[in-house]
């Protein structure tokens, strides 16, 4: 899968997917139109599950220069719960090893919007959260 397009984000539970949640990418239950959300800041999070910020995440990269996006899981186990921020985590990688394809954070959702859709990706099976994970807000009225 190409790390993060530009236009539209597929989800796909673990359950069908397989494998461990760094080893493959978000395909099928739900579509996302990214195209205008704002940005997650350095200190919002990233992975709800074990409560790793985006600058922490970041940091880790620069600093131990992970090979594979899969080793970003040593840091605090970002990516391992739910699996929902491992298309954030490989974006992160290809962005910080000069990689990226679609010019930039643009496509990244604000902070409420981030936490809402991990909710509809957990509430559509997506995954399971590992507990003292944070829960997922209340479903939107619409």
């Amino acid at each position: 899968m190409a790390a993060w397009p530009p236009g539209q984000f597929h989800l796909k539970s673990n359950r069908q997917r397989g494998g461990n949640a760094l080893s493959s990418g978000h395909q099928g239950l739900e579509t996302f139109n990214p195209g205008s959300w704002a940005t997650v800041e350095l200190d919002d999070k990233i992975c709800y599950c074990f409560h790793i910020s985006k600058r922490k995440v970041l940091n880790y990269i620069r600093i131990h220069q992970p090979r594979v996006p899969s080793q970003i899981s040593d840091c605090g186990g970002a990516g391992t719960g739910c699996g929902w921020c491992v298309p954030f985590l490989k974006r992160y990688f290809m962005e910080m090893r000069g990689n990226a394809t679609d010019g930039g954070q643009a496509d990244e959702p604000d902070q409420a919007a981030y936490a809402q859709q991990r909710g509809q990706y957990l509430l559509e099976g997506g995954g399971t959260p590992p507990p003292g994970a944070e829960p997922p807000p209340p479903p939107e009225e619409g």
